[in-house]
């Protein structure tokens, strides 16, 4: 599926449905979109998030816009250390080892959770 306005849909099949169904990702607000087809869900996931767009406006609140991607970090300076050290033993930069650190953990943690909520 394809992002809209900024915002990134994170997409799944449901069988006691039979039906997809997605949220948006990259905001802390929920929104949720569910259709048959992923045609019907792409425009289901861009009614959306201008159905989004069109209350917070109505009600006078900033929408939470997507995550930028940018992310102030404080670590103590061994623990800074130690990461620099991961990231040239495996030749990359210390950036882009913490990036794909993350990225491990949170995808598992996603996973996992995903399981569990959907096997009730």
């Amino acid at each position: 599926m394809k992002r809209y306005r900024g915002f990134v849909p994170d997409i799944w099949w449901e069988e006691d449905d039979a039906a997809f169904h997605g949220r948006v990702s990259n905001v802390s607000d929920m929104i949720h979109f569910s259709a048959g087809s992923m045609t019907e869900l792409q425009n289901a996931f861009e009614d959306s998030v201008d159905d989004y767009l069109e209350f917070c406006a109505e009600k006078g609140i900033e929408p939470k816009k997507p995550y930028s991607g940018r992310l102030a970090l404080r670590l103590d300076p061994e623990v800074h250390a130690m990461a620099d050290e991961a990231a040239k033993r495996t030749g990359r930069s210390l950036n882009q080892w913490i990036m794909d650190t993350v990225s491990e953990a949170a995808s598992a943690e996603n996973d996992r959770r995903r399981i569990r909520i959907r096997n009730r």
